[in-house]
């Protein structure tokens, strides 16, 4: 039952064993994390940055969003798989056969796969989450901010089932992927979000 649950919520392990390091998937990957990453940057700005807009500043914005796309989506992939590449390269065991630049990209995919899946729950969170008020609805804030944690968690657990699926961890080692990846995913979700909203304070009109 238990199995059954986690393999619905996480995916199979199977799932994450077909993994490749094709580049054309990453790519398109990296893109869609980037849409995702924007989205949830600008979601109470979106009216004032492309409605009522004169063609030129509509043209402008659209540009640069298009470019703040591609850099959060590169800058969230890399800032996050490396670190934890190089981490997981120490874990694994002799049976293991994937290079390091393999590995990076395996990463890379499940990092995108996992934002892909609570995309849709965090995307209506935020939405009623912009309509609370949290001084006149203390308790309804505080539970948006335990859901919130919850779907950080989910988010972790998909890339910790993955990282352990689609690789040979030692397994003495693979208690210790879950932290990892919470701890670094937290660190590098804090400085992205600081980055994109002073960015697009800058160059969006």
């Amino acid at each position: 039952m238990f199995k059954n649950f986690f393999n619905l919520i996480l995916l199979p392990e199977k799932f994450y064993k077909k993994f490749t390091d094709r580049i054309i998937t990453l790519i398109i990957g990296v893109f869609a994390l980037g849409i995702i990453d924007y989205i949830f940057s600008i979601s109470e700005k979106l009216h004032s940055f492309f409605v009522d807009k004169t063609s030129v500043d509509l043209s402008k914005n659209i540009f640069y969003s298009l470019v703040v796309i591609v850099i959060f989506g590169i800058g969230d992939v890399v800032f996050f798989s490396f670190p934890v590449s190089d981490i997981i390269k120490r874990l694994k065991s002799d049976k293991d056969t994937n290079s390091e630049k393999s590995s990076q990209i395996k990463i890379m995919k499940v990092q995108i796969l996992a934002n892909c899946i609570i995309f849709i729950p965090t995307l209506v969170l935020t939405y009623l989450s912009n309509g609370v008020d949290p001084e006149k609805n203390i308790e309804l804030s505080i539970i948006i901010m335990y859901v919130y944690l919850i779907i950080q968690i989910w988010l972790c657990a998909i890339i910790t089932r993955g990282i352990k699926s689609a690789f040979e961890i030692g397994q003495r080692f693979k208690p210790l992927i879950f932290p990892i990846v919470f701890f670094w995913y937290y660190i590098v979700g804090m400085a992205l979000n600081f980055v994109m909203e002073k960015l697009m304070g800058l160059v969006l009109v």
